[in-house]
């Protein structure tokens, strides 16, 4: 076999046991939590309609998008996100669906974008949106969500920053920027948080630019102010628990996407070389270009992958397998214990061969980062027992079958 066919795909990736057990857990906890603020699930195809994909996102992004041609000349998409989706899901569904509408999805999405630290070509997002009203409260609804989330991953101290969209574009066209020169600056400086003020200056210059940016930037961080409803966002968040040190004002944050309409917000943990974990914000206007119907939207994504990326170096994964039978050849008293932990829906791996010597069967448990052996020798055997091996403090201790049974409850 060629060795390159043994490569995975550039940006793509095999996850080992330790990786899905830590991802499971991160999952559960997302998922838990999303619940909680009585979002429920729904699910969208990998592949949309191209043209629903395209000029949704801006010009950068939509080269992005992976494309193709099937056998029978249709021109698809794989999804680049799932808000995009979900406002095709909506309209199509719109006349069944009940407003508001809230919803959490966890899918697989694929850019074909430069590979770096947290950044893969298929990656998940998880993400939460709240669609039908345009009250303050919801966003205010999904930060403190996200904040929770973040806090129960132990990911340690985050910021939250916001900004308007709406109030940013009305800012530069008060300071004479026509709406296309808009946009390319606020793409612009959506790139702030990781190349410099000076970087995004020459970028904006070379692209066709026609106003001073360094000017303008300077006039964003000296006038602009937060509207009013930034204290109502705020005081939801404080009432669910966060603090007005975690979620700050960023005149300067844009968000890339072109879509947003309103309040944009970005999660950042300090102390952590990894950029945004999580963002979002509103799109007003997404389902209303499909079917015409004004559908108020706001959601956000989790940065999974850089989530996990940061809980894998500070040693998030957790054991594999709790319970190990051995296999000793007391067969019914094996197959009991089996019985009884797969029942109680403990992480249990029975050894599939008599002949491998006992020493090699718990060296396999052990570098299976199992807690605890169970031997069923003779002795064991005769007195409806079994002898119950802590791997880790290297301690073990007799129990009859009852008492085992019993334990576990």
């Amino acid at each position: 076999m060629k060795k390159e066919l043994l490569q995975t795909v550039k940006g793509m990736r095999d996850f080992n046991f330790d990786d899905m057990v830590l991802r499971e857990r991160m999952i559960s906890v997302i998922t838990a939590n999303f619940r909680s603020f009585g979002y429920l699930p729904i699910e969208t195809p990998t592949l949309e309609k191209y043209d629903l994909l395209m000029d949704k996102y801006g010009e950068e992004a939509d080269k992005l998008i992976y494309n193709f041609t099937d056998r029978g000349g249709r021109r698809l998409g794989m999804i680049y996100d799932l808000t995009v989706p979900l406002s095709r899901y909506v309209a199509q569904n719109y006349n069944s669906i009940k407003f508001p509408f809230k919803r959490y999805q966890i899918q697989r999405v694929y850019r074909c974008e430069n590979t770096q630290r947290g950044r893969f070509r298929e990656f998940y997002q998880c993400d939460i949106d709240y669609l039908g009203s345009d009250s303050a409260d919801i966003e205010g609804e999904i930060l403190s969500a996200t904040a929770k989330i973040l806090r129960e991953l132990g990911l340690g101290e985050f910021e939250a920053e916001i900004n308007f969209r709406d109030r940013l574009n009305a800012f530069l066209s008060e300071k004479g920027i026509p709406d296309g020169q808009s946009a390319l600056f606020l793409r612009a400086i959506d790139k702030l948080d990781k190349t410099s003020e000076e970087d995004v200056c020459r970028y904006l210059k070379e692209n066709g630019f026609q106003s001073d940016a360094g000017k303008l930037i300077r006039a964003l961080k000296e006038e602009y102010e937060p509207p009013a409803v930034f204290s109502e966002i705020r005081n939801y968040y404080k009432a669910l628990g966060g603090s007005s040190e975690e979620l700050k004002f960023n005149p300067l944050l844009a968000r890339g996407l072109s879509y947003y309409t309103g309040p944009v917000f970005e999660f950042k943990l300090k102390g952590a070389d990894m950029g945004t974990v999580a963002g979002g914000g509103r799109y007003d206007g997404l389902v209303e270009a499909l079917i015409d119907k004004k559908v108020p939207a706001c959601g956000i994504a989790l940065g999974f992958e850089r989530l996990f990326e940061i809980l894998k170096t500070v040693g998030g994964t957790s054991d594999n397998i709790e319970y190990f039978i051995a296999n000793l050849g007391n067969r019914a008293i094996e197959l009991e214990l089996l019985r009884m932990l797969t029942e109680k829906k403990r992480r249990v791996f029975y050894y599939p061969d008599r002949s491998v010597k006992l020493g090699a069967q718990l060296r396999y448990a052990s570098e299976m980062k199992t807690v605890y052996a169970l031997l069923v020798g003779d002795e064991e055997a005769s007195s409806d027992s079994v002898a119950v091996k802590d791997l880790k403090k290297k301690e073990q201790k007799v129990k009859t079958l009852k008492v085992f049974r019993e334990e576990l409850k």
